[in-house]
């Protein structure tokens, strides 16, 4: 972030950006540590029909097109989430924000 703002100012810093490129063991094994981080989180009163998760994210390699290659065929493993949600940020050209719904295997 650093870097990028000293870019914006117009100086060039003095370490450049860094960005993960991501691929699909990655992204796949990342997703599921975010789901069993908050599947194991104890919820108050219940019990509730549905447990949803929103993932949001913003990162420079991960376009719609790659994400849905990625989830192609992906199951992913929760306890009491129902559904998972994967957002991405704004692309102009799908004219909105990406939304993937994730396919989970109840334990």
């Amino acid at each position: 972030m650093k870097a990028l703002k000293e870019r914006a100012a117009g100086r060039e810093p003095e370490k450049p950006e860094a960005y993960f490129v991501w691929n699909r063991t990655d992204l796949l094994r990342a997703l599921q540590e975010r789901i069993e981080v908050k599947d194991a989180i104890r919820l108050k009163g219940g019990p509730y029909e549905r447990y949803v998760l929103v993932i949001h994210t913003d990162e420079f390699f991960l376009d719609s097109a790659a994400v849905r290659r990625f989830l192609k065929g992906a199951t992913f493993r929760a306890h009491l989430i129902t559904d998972v949600i994967l957002g991405l940020s704004h692309e102009p050209a799908s004219g909105g924000c990406p939304v993937f719904r994730l396919e989970l295997a109840r334990r």
